[in-house]
């Protein structure tokens, strides 16, 4: 029983530190992205230098919405760990 909730556990913090991961990585790119659309205010940019960085933008923003379905899917990950009754576990070792 101790090893099942162990694993669990370690499985719960697995996923957290992986939940976290993926947090730190979108401000990571929030912040490249703001840096990206300031860039785009200068006024010697040319209109093709202007295209690029907003396509840049664009894959940005795909990877940071990929990242937050990551975490949601994470969530309830830990979600369905966390809600397993602890109970249970014993209930198995008596029976």
């Amino acid at each position: 029983i101790f090893i099942r909730f162990k694993n669990k556990m370690s499985g719960i913090d697995y996923i957290q530190n992986s939940i976290d991961t993926n947090k730190n990585e979108i401000a990571r790119i929030d912040s490249g992205i703001n840096e990206m659309r300031c860039r785009l205010g200068d006024p010697a940019l040319n209109a093709s230098q202007k295209a690029s960085i907003e396509q840049e933008i664009s894959i940005l923003e795909c990877n940071k919405y990929s990242l937050k379905a990551t975490i949601d899917q994470l969530e309830m990950e830990k979600d369905e760990l966390q809600g397993e009754n602890p109970n249970s576990l014993l209930d198995e070792k008596e029976n």
